[in-house]
């Protein structure tokens, strides 16, 4: 049998007192398509969270591609959560920005010390905002797009 593509081995989260996440057991193979499902609050974006090591656990083990989660494994898969995780106060080239800086991303080879530059920074805190981020997205200064 191969190695399992994520794993997690009696994997909790506490927040204080309460439990978001008790004891999971969860082992993910190559083409293996999975869903969470659970009402709000019920620790689903949690367990993905600490799936991707974007969040520590309280307790438990959990594995990507065999190794604990780190940005070398986050760059070898792809996720894409509900809400998007958009900031309504930045523009569409800050919330690009900042995923990238999140997820490690490092501009194509080949690109300039300009184009590093920006793709490091995002554009200047004078630059228009334009682009509809989520449904009642604002701007800044309150006004809608």
């Amino acid at each position: 049998m191969t190695q399992p593509l994520a794993q997690c081995a009696a994997v909790s989260r506490r927040f204080g007192h309460f439990v978001a996440v008790d004891g999971v057991n969860l082992e993910l193979g190559r083409g293996e398509v999975v869903g969470l499902l659970g009402a709000n609050g019920a620790g689903k974006t949690t367990l993905i969270r600490m799936l991707l090591g974007l969040l520590a656990t309280s307790s438990g083990e959990v594995l990507l591609f065999g190794e604990p989660p780190s940005r070398q494994t986050r760059q070898r898969i792809g996720y894409v959560p509900q809400s998007l995780g958009l900031y309504d106060d930045l523009t569409p080239a800050e919330n690009l920005a900042f995923s990238a800086a999140v997820f490690g991303a490092r501009p194509a080879a080949g690109a300039g010390p300009r184009a590093r530059a920006k793709a490091a920074t995002g554009p200047p805190a004078s630059a228009g905002r334009t682009g509809v981020l989520a449904p009642n997205a604002r701007e800044a200064d309150g006004r809608k797009q």
